[in-house]
Formats: C-alpha cells, structure tokens, sequence
C-alpha cells in the first residue's frame, strides 16, 4: 500500500528524471563560427560559449595547440562538431548534460569531406599609403600557380586544401612569404613595403619572375609611373605621352607635337583613359606638353595588340591610366617648380584607414618667354587639376570618385586691335563602385562622362568664336568570376551616348551673318557586351578567348545628305527627336595564347578585331593642336575596322636580369578615311563629300632588351614597320604610304644609380622622317608659280634623331619628413635641328629681295626651307615631398 511518501518519492525521481534527460546538450541546436586557421582550444571555447554546453577535455590527451578552421553560418552543433572530428584527431560523446571530448582512433588527420578547394582572396596594398596595388603577384610555388590583384588590388585564388606556402610580392617591394594551413575559404589583406634597394629602379612590366611567362601577352606593357619620373624630358616636364616614343611600336609625329601612332595606326586610332573616361585631347601648350604628370599617376597599361574585350572603341592601342587614390594614413604634399610651370599634389585620410583624398594642380607661366617672340601675345597659359576620393563602405564595398579637368587658352592682337586665339580643353568624371558578391565574384559599376571642346577665337572682345564639341555619358558594369586558379572569367555591358558639335560659329552681341552656314549637331547611342576567358589548359599553356558585340545606333533629331557617286548631295533627310534611323552591329572576337617554352622562354600569339565608330577629322598635317571635328559613323561612315595578327618570343636571362621580347605584327584595316584634293573641312554642312574611303595594311617587328635590376638599368628598342593606304580617288586609285609610314624606329634609354641620392639617365632617339608630298615640278600662270603634286606622300622629311640628358640630386642626407630635390635636364644635347615642316619659297638675297635671274625671261628660282621648333634646350627643376 502507497503511503504519501511513497508518492513524494516516486514524484521525485520521475521530476528528477525528466530534469536530468532536458538538461543533455541540445546537438541541433544552430550556432555561427567563424575561425581561419585558429588553436583547438580556442574553438572549443567558442563553441562552448555559443552553444551554452559543457565542453570537457584534458590537454594531455588532446593536442589542444593544433590549428583548425571552421567558417559555419547558422549550423547545427552537430555538424560542427563532426567538422572537427574532421581536422582534428578528436572524437567526442555525451555524457549526462556535458561533452567529452577524447582522443580520436585514427593515427592522421584527414581534411575536411567536401568541398577540398577552398578560395584564398583579398586586396593587396602598400602598408604605408594603404593604397592598393595593381598586378601584384600572389603565387604558390609548390603547385605552380598564381594570380595577379586587378585594377582594383583585388585577387581571388582556389587552392587545394591543405598547407601551402603563399608568396605575396609586387616590382619595388619586400616579398612577403606566408605559410597556412587552408582547411577553409580565407579572406587576408596583404600590405607590402617598399624595399629601399629597388626605389629607383626602372620597371617596365610589372609581373612576378615565377609567373610572368605565363601571363605576358603580345603588344603588352605595365609601365611604371617612376620610370618616367627617371627621363629626360623637355623643359624637366615628365610627360606620359611623350615618353610613349621610347616603346618600340609608338612613334610621335615630331617635335611639338602629342599626336602618336601606334603599328601603323593613325592618330586619331588611341583610346586613352584616365579612371575609365576616356580623354580626346591630352595636348598642351599646342602639343608640346601632355595632360598627364606622373605625380598623379599610379598605374599605366599600354596595349598594342591583343586588347581584352572589355575594352573597345578604338583600332589600334589603349592607353589605360589610373589615378592615386590617396593616402589613406597621413597626409602627403608634394610639389615643383621649373621654368614653364608649377605644381603641388596634396593626399591624405579624410577618415583614417577608411576613405581618402588626392587633389593635385599644375599651372604654366610660359606667357614670359614666348613674348620675348612675340609681344603681341596676350594671354598663353595651361592648367590641370586632378581630384579623387575613395570610400571604403564595408568589407564589400568601396566607392571612388574622381575628377580632371585640363585648359589650354592662347591669344593675340595690338592695343587697337580685339585680338583672337584658340582656346581648348577637357573634363572627365568618374563614379565606380567595387562590390564583393563572393570571395570568387568581384563586380565594378562605373558611371562616367567626358567633354571636349575646341574654340578658334575670331574676336576676343565680342567673345566670336568656332567651337566643335564631343561629349560623352557611359554607364558600364563589368564582373569577374575566379572560378579557379585555372579559369578566370569576365562579363559585362556598357550604354553610352555621344554628342557631337562638328563646329558652327557663335556669336556674343552680334547675332552673326545668317549666311555662315551650319553644321548639323549628331547624337549616337553605342551598346557594348562582351564575355571573355583567361584559361590556363596546362602548366605550359594559357588561352585567352573572348567576344565583344557592339551596337551603334544615330538617333536623332538629325539631317542626314545622300549623294550620288560623284559625291553630289541629292537629296536631305530628317529625323525626329529620338528616332533610330541608322544601326551598325559589330562583332569583334579575342583570341590569345602563350606556350611557356621551359623555365625561361614563352611564345605568344595572338588574333584582335577592333571596332570605331568616331573619327577626327581633318586634313592637316601640322604636329600642332588643329581644328578639330569628331564625326560618328553614320549612314555615309561606316564603321572602321582593324584585324591584327600577333605572334611573339619571350625570354628571361635570369642571372644578368634581362628581357627579350620579339613580336610580329600584320594589321588589316577596312573603312580607313582620306580626304579628296583641296577638301574644304571647315563650317561645310556637307563635309562628307569630301571623304573618301578605302583600306590599310601594317606590317612589322618589334625588339626590346630591357635590364631591370642593378645600379645601371633602361632598355634598347627597336622597330621596323611599314603602313601602306589604298583609298577610292586618292594617288590616281594607286596604293601609297601613310604619312605616318617611318621604316626604322630606334630608342635607348639608360639609367644610372651614381649614389643613393645622385642619379643619372639619358635617352637617345632614332626615326624614320615623316612623310608628306612634295612637289614634283612647277609651271607659271598669271604671274603665280604653281606646284604639280604626281604622288602622294612621295618624300620624306629628313631622320629625326635627339639625345637627351637628365640628373637628378637628392637634397637630404637622411629620409626625413621634408625630402627636396633638383633636377638637371639638357634635352637635344647636341642642337639637332628636326624639321617640322618644308616650305617652297623664292630665292632671296641678303636684304631680302628676290635674286634677279641672267635672264629675265626665266621665273625665279625656288628653294626649299624647313622649319624646326627647338635646338638645345636646358633646364632645371625643383621637387619637394612633405611627409
């Protein structure tokens, strides 16, 4: 019989009971850890405190200082626990409301089960600036693989899990070696330092030695903002776009001049980009300077050939730039003084390690010396400006904002007189947003704009002028997905709308002639897509494969002529507001490959089609900024066209620190523009007519020996190429060379490390004369000696040759927070007169008369005389660096 403490008793045990079953470890319960790399008992620890169990062990039987990763979200206790079963030699069991943890059975211990590739990523930046660096290496020796950080510093690399020796190393800075245990995805920010012995030496690709073979391409070169820091220059004005005719493959047209050409290009066939806006004009002070100042500059991409696919617009090379983003730790001012200009560079944190500034300006005090000439100038000046801020939004997100804007302004006339000039200049914009999806999924969204206009000046004081214009507003987005250290791929779209001004004239107060005719404004709207692969197939060979699919579509409202074909107009055409009423759809393949022939040597191949859809117009010649008119390609333009085929051989002479690379080149052109005999370009409503069109071929070879490393480094280059033209109406239909067509093009640039702080370099150049017609005869009418032309480009101005000489002193004995420096720069060392241009004129004597001939009968002689800009010019330049 139960008595009532029976019943207490047996409430007590069955309450005891269920107390003891509710208090065991709840193994479904979900929890988050996230741990790279880390001590067992530290994870254990964790666990204990987010789970809110009892974890029991004992260090002498446990290895509790062996290291383990786990990155789980929201996962059962259980699967956790199993993951560390796992890694480590552990097992585990319950006891009553706790977990023992015991030694496990197995002898090893084994990787986690699936997945057995894990994704190291991450940015790559100086530890000083914290600015990321572009191309970086990050290699891992013992499998033979690598990658290189983007144009954003970001890389991403799938390894193999387990233990890996990862090198992290960048031209100029310590190599960092970093050994880890990969049992996980791993995100890690290397920062690496400048090496001090490697400061003022001159790189040109910017690839690690172990991997370089593999990812050099034809027509490929990462120039070094600090190797044109090195070269002479004129004026002691270091200058990207004048140091472009050191690089085989690149010729200027001349003295004076920023107009270059690239394997048989012309000139208006470069697409150059500064944060992604492109700039259509990078002259000044009428050529002689550029718009780009290495102190802006973090990296300069040049490619020749073999452009990817994201990239377009243009038929013959791209010039791609970034800018500094700006210290993002203390703050910097950098500045200088020479005979021509001034300039000051200011960056630093606005948030410190989260967001930054860089401002730079450069303005010109030229006006001076060009009076001394000629003192009816009035005003003669050239500005820059250079603004950018960066925002890191979180550890997905960075936000960039950036900013040039470039003036040039020239004019003349008495105290009676109004006065004209020319007068140009550039803006760009950039808005770009980094976004991580994934560790393997990186995303850039890039809104941009760029303006060019160019004014000819006819009355100062009644501000009449000519302008043409050429703008731009571009939104784009590109991804790449890292698929695997094997595959890297990249996708993405572009909308972008034109507008063009060919040139009209404006008037201030005075409404103008009503007879000037104008020029109808053209408005376009391009769509871009394109896919394409880096694919490493084997240790020895890599593709690159890619499409570009680029739709041009004229919208209106527009007039558009249509003429017979003798290139009379016959009748007008008009289209609203926002009509479509002309598409040209492109498709523009990629194709590259490099077989790495042993440790030291590579061959390289590669097919490109490019597309443009914009042209400059303009029938002069002159090395100067001319009138210039910007077309589309429209229902009388098609499209231009280029295929290039590529194939080149590259070798490392690793114990003398040399490069050699060879390549080849054909270039077929379609759709290339002439203009007919006396064209009239200017204010012409029907200025089509005077084009007419055909097609090109370039052919040639390039060598470069370059010497990276040591006191005494630079490079030798040389070039042979040809560029012929065959254009409907042009030279009697007969084929002909291209203005631009100069055979030999040499370079030798050499730079010596006297001391730490005195340097010394030269730079020597060698080229083919430009070509250009040249009479071939000439008759009298009406008192006048008129010139017969039979051939076009028929003669040749004389070889172009200067050498150039630059030394650089540090001030300061020690590093110090002020660092100043002088520069010395001789340029055209030996008084080379170059000829610019050659003019036929009638003899004169002494007192400036014309020479009377024996025989009165006859005309009078003619002679030629040429015409040069500059001999022997020296300088001197100061720099300074607050830090």
């Amino acid at each position: 019989m139960l008595t009532a403490r029976h019943v207490i008793l047996c409430s007590l045990i069955i309450c005891f009971g269920i107390a003891s079953v509710n208090a065991q470890p709840d193994l479904s319960r979900r929890i988050s850890i996230n741990v790279i790399n880390g001590r067992l008992e530290y994870v254990l620890q964790e666990i204990s405190k987010s789970a809110n169990v009892e974890l029991s062990y004992s260090s002498k039987k446990i290895d509790l200082a062996q290291n383990v990763s786990i990155q789980k979200t929201n996962a059962p206790l259980a699967e956790i626990l199993n993951e560390l079963v796992r890694q480590a030699n552990i097992d585990y069991m319950i006891v009553e409301d706790h977990i023992v943890i015991k030694r496990g059975k197995r002898k090893k211990r084994v990787l986690p089960d699936g997945p057995f590739h894990y994704t190291l990523s991450g940015y790559i930046r100086d530890s000083e600036s914290d600015e990321v660096l572009i191309g970086a290496t990050v290699y891992v020796a013992g499998l033979e693989k690598g990658t290189i950080s983007n144009e954003f510093g970001y890389y991403s690399l799938t390894l193999p899990s387990g233990s890996h020796a990862i090198r992290f190393s960048y031209i100029g800075y310590r190599t960092i070696s970093w050994q880890t245990n990969l049992l996980a995805d791993h995100v890690i920010d290397m920062k690496l330092g400048l090496e001090p012995s490697k400061l003022e030496e001159v790189k040109i690709v910017k690839i690690d030695d172990e991997i370089d073979l593999s990812q050099i391409r034809t027509g490929n070169i990462n120039l070094e903002p600090r190797s044109i820091e090195r070269m002479p220059a004129f004026l002691g004005e270091q200058d990207l776009i004048k140091s472009l005719d050191a690089i085989p493959g690149i010729s200027l047209q001349g003295d004076g001049s920023t107009l270059f050409f690239v394997r048989g290009g012309n000139k208006d066939q470069n697409l150059i980009l500064i944060d992604d806006a492109p700039i259509y004009n990078p002259a000044h002070f009428l050529g002689i300077f550029s718009t780009f100042i290495p102190e802006a500059i973090k990296d300069i991409n040049i490619y020749k050939g073999d452009i990817p696919a994201e990239y377009g617009g243009r038929l013959s090379s791209l010039i791609d730039v970034r800018s500094k983003d700006g210290d993002l730790n203390k703050t910097i001012v950098t500045g200088g003084l020479g005979l021509a200009t001034a300039k000051i560079a200011v960056e630093g944190p606005i948030t410190k390690s989260k967001s930054s500034f860089f401002v730079s300006g450069r303005t010109s005090y030229i006006k001076w010396y060009v009076q001394q000439f000629n003192p009816n100038i009035q005003r003669f000046y050239f500005t820059d400006l250079n603004a950018k801020f960066n925002f890191r939004l979180g550890p997905k997100d960075r936000l960039f904002l950036s900013g040039y804007a470039g003036k040039d302004y020239f004019s003349q006339g008495t105290e009676t007189s109004n006065g004209s000039g020319i007068s140009w200049q550039n803006l760009a914009g950039t808005i770009r947003w980094n976004h991580l999806f994934s560790d393997k999924l990186f995303s850039n969204t890039t809104l941009y704009s760029s303006k060019y206009d160019y004014y000819f000046i006819i009355n100062v004081t009644d501000n009449n002028y000519w302008n043409s214009h050429i703008a731009n507003l571009s939104l784009k987005t590109d991804y790449t997905w890292f698929a695997n250290p094997d595959l890297t791929m990249r996708f993405g779209g572009k909308l972008t709308r034109h507008n063009f001004k060919p040139g009209n004239f404006e008037f201030g107060s005075d409404p103008g002639n009503p007879n000037i005719p104008v020029v109808p404004k053209k408005v376009a709207r391009e769509w871009t897509l394109y896919i394409s692969n880096n694919h490493v197939l084997t240790p020895r060979l890599s593709l690159r494969y890619g499409l570009r699919l680029g739709i041009w579509q004229n919208i209106g409202e527009a007039t558009e002529y249509m003429y017979d074909k003798w290139h009379n107009p016959i009748d007008t055409l008009t289209y609203a507001a926002g009509a479509v009423y002309n598409t040209y759809t492109r498709l523009e393949p990629r194709f590259g490959l490099t077989y790495q022939v042993g440790r030291n040597a590579s061959i390289k191949a590669s097919y490109c089609r490019t597309a443009q859809y914009l042209q400059l117009v303009t029938n002069s010649i002159s090395p100067f900024t001319t009138l210039e008119v910007y077309l589309p390609a429209a229902p009388n333009i098609k499209p231009q066209l280029a295929d290039q085929y590529a194939v080149g051989y590259f070798q490392k002479i690793r114990r003398a620190h040399l490069d050699l690379s060879i390549e080849g080149f054909i270039k077929k052109q379609q759709n290339q523009i002439d203009y007919t005999d006396h064209a009239y370009m200017l204010m012409n409503p029907h200025i089509e007519k005077e084009l007419r069109f055909g097609t090109g071929e370039a052919y040639g070879f390039e060598v470069l020996l370059k010497k990276y490393q040591g006191r005494l480094n630079g490079w030798i280059g040389y070039a042979w190429a040809r560029s012929w033209r065959h254009i409907e109406d042009i030279n009697n239909n007969e084929r002909y060379r291209a203005a631009w067509d100069r055979p030999h093009d040499f370079s030798l640039y050499l730079s010596y490390n006297i001391t730490d702080r005195w340097m010394i370099s030269m730079n020597w150049l060698y080229m083919t004369g430009f070509a250009f017609s040249s009479p071939t005869s000439f008759y009298r009418y009406n008192g006048y000696t008129v010139p017969i032309y039979e051939k076009k480009n028929n003669d040749r101005l004389p070889d172009y040759h200067r050498l150039d000489i630059n030394t650089e002193i540090q001030l300061n004995k020690k590093p110090r927070r002020f660092s100043h420096k002088l520069r010395f720069t001789i340029f055209n060392l030996y008084n080379r007169t170059n000829p610019i241009a050659v003019n036929f004129n009638k003899t004169l004597n002494p007192n400036g008369d014309p020479v009377v001939p024996g025989d009165l009968y006859l005309p009078p002689e003619l002679f030629p005389s040429q015409r040069y800009i500059y001999g022997i010019v020296p300088a001197i330049n100061y720099v300074f660096t607050i830090k």
